[in-house]
């Protein structure tokens, strides 16, 4: 089993609980986006599936660019 990094168990351990079935939790990062999902246990899958999807372009948006205030 390969190690976690101490920001993703971090990550794991505060989204975990909020993270439900058929629903998921998108975090965005600088050129990325880390989604989280309710694996299906029953089809072998881990309780939470991490997903990391890469962007073309790096962000860098303020809070306040983001939600246009």
């Amino acid at each position: 089993m390969s190690n976690i990094p101490n920001e993703l168990e971090r990550i794991i351990t505060e989204y975990m609980p909020i993270v439900e079935e058929g629903q998921r939790v998108s975090i965005g990062l600088l050129d990325g986006i880390l989604l989280l999902q309710k694996g299906n246990e029953e089809e072998g899958e881990a309780p939470m599936v991490i997903r990391v999807d890469a962007m073309a372009e790096r962000l860098s948006l303020t809070v306040e660019e983001l939600f246009e205030r």
